[in-house]
């Protein structure tokens, strides 16, 4: 036992300073982004150089410009200057717009320019018709209630909106009552009619992003699991807990799905890993009744939820969390309990522990992709999921369990 203590150390302490290494190079290179841009002056000039690259809400108050790779940067407000923009990328105008009743100068990103332009300010959409009319689109939430009972339905207002814009090209009116309060049916749709009036396609900036990109993977690496059971009756209130933390590989396949026309940072990010897990538990609260259970379980592991990558380097850090379901594909226990009365020792065998088919539960993670070539990267994670356990409270609602584990993750993903 104390050799299990020792390996049980050594290996937290491992993992803590593997989580130490990972927070110190993302706080090393999350920094800048640099990439080929201009501003417009006020005076209408371009001046060519370099824009720190933001996915967020900064990029539509803020625009830190340096003419040079290493040279100095400085910082501008929408009042300094008319606009800026990404060769080959997205473009901003500075402009003064009402949001909500509320007067707000700020960068917005030209997202379809033409006749009719589509404009994006944080979440909020604006549409121009000949750059004389600008206007918010809106689709707000509206309660009302109709003889006593109370309906939640979207305005559509902006449907509207776009219908008074397009008048002139009556024949994509249904085109306009089916578009959606999204970036890409609204995009869409201002394409449609730019083309309708002028007949040639619109100006579109960022459009060698795609709408849609899914980058697969293959993933593995060792799972270090602690389960605890608590029950009443069933337990005799006793507490049981891994005797030793389980050691087990994982194996799998990963998937990252992402918009980059809408944002390069973020990504929804899924995983199907198979473990092979060995839990050895025993009694930790109660002298008189202990339990003492072995359970082996064959599973499938579904962790999902939202990665954020910052910027982009030759080692990019990236932070992910969400929601995790572990499937049951085999299982098996052998369950014993000892019971002491004065000198005796009473050994009763229980069968096997009632299981569910099922854990859910909830995880996080911190981790640096390192680029190979064009083609490939590789992925170094570390994870911390929680989840509701494995025990069966059919029988005895207060039986329940928790399984707490850490994941190093391995990974070799296809872009």
């Amino acid at each position: 036992m104390p050799g299990q203590g020792t390996k049980h150390v050594i290996t937290m302490k491992n993992l803590h300073i593997a989580v130490v290494l990972l927070c110190t190079s993302l706080s090393a290179v999350a920094q800048t982004d640099f990439r080929k841009g201009f501003i417009i002056t006020l005076e209408k000039d371009t001046v060519s150089g370099q824009i720190d690259f933001h996915d967020g809400g900064r990029a539509f108050s803020t625009c830190l410009f340096r003419k040079a790779d290493g040279g100095e940067s400085r910082s501008y407000a929408p009042a300094d200057i008319a606009g800026y923009g990404f060769i080959d990328g997205r473009r901003f105008e500075s402009k003064t717009v009402t949001i909500n009743s509320a007067v707000e100068t700020g960068f917005l990103e030209i997202l379809v320019g033409g006749k009719v332009t589509l404009y994006k300010y944080r979440e909020a959409f604006f549409a121009d018709k000949d750059l004389t009319d600008i206007r918010q689109l809106r689709d707000e939430r509206q309660t009302r209630i109709v003889n006593g009972e109370t309906f939640v339905r979207n305005s559509n207002e902006y449907i509207g909106t776009l219908t008074y814009f397009m008048s002139d090209c009556p024949e994509i009116n249904k085109n306009v009552e089916r578009t959606k309060f999204h970036q890409r049916s609204l995009a869409k749709i201002v394409e449609v009619y730019n083309k309708c009036k002028s007949g040639t396609t619109s100006t579109v900036y960022n459009s060698k992003k795609p709408w849609a990109k899914a980058i697969f993977g293959i993933i593995g690496g060792v799972d270090f699991s602690s389960p605890t059971i608590d029950g009443e009756w069933m337990l005799f209130g006793d507490k049981v807990e891994a005797l030793r933390s389980a050691k087990s590989p994982l194996i799998g396949i990963s998937l990252d799905a992402s918009s980059p026309r809408i944002s390069e940072r973020f990504f929804f990010t899924s995983s199907f890993l198979y473990a092979h897990v060995t839990y050895h538990m025993g009694s930790v609260t109660n002298r008189s009744y202990d339990n003492f259970i072995t359970l082996e379980f064959h599973e499938l592991r579904i962790p999902f939820g939202f990665r954020y990558s910052f910027a982009p380097r030759l080692v990019t850090p990236f932070l992910n969390a969400g929601l995790s379901t572990t499937i049951h594909l085999k299982t098996s226990s052998a369950w014993r309990q000892e019971v002491v009365s004065g000198d005796d020792v009473y050994l009763t065998s229980r069968g096997e522990f009632p299981t569910s088919d099922t854990q859910l539960g909830f995880w996080g993670g911190i981790g640096i992709l390192t680029r190979i070539n064009q083609k490939f990267d590789t992925s170094f994670e570390v994870r911390y999921e929680h989840t509701n356990g494995f025990a069966a409270s059919s029988l005895d609602t207060s039986l329940t369990s928790s399984v707490a584990n850490i994941q190093l993750l391995v990974g070799l993903r296809i872009k």
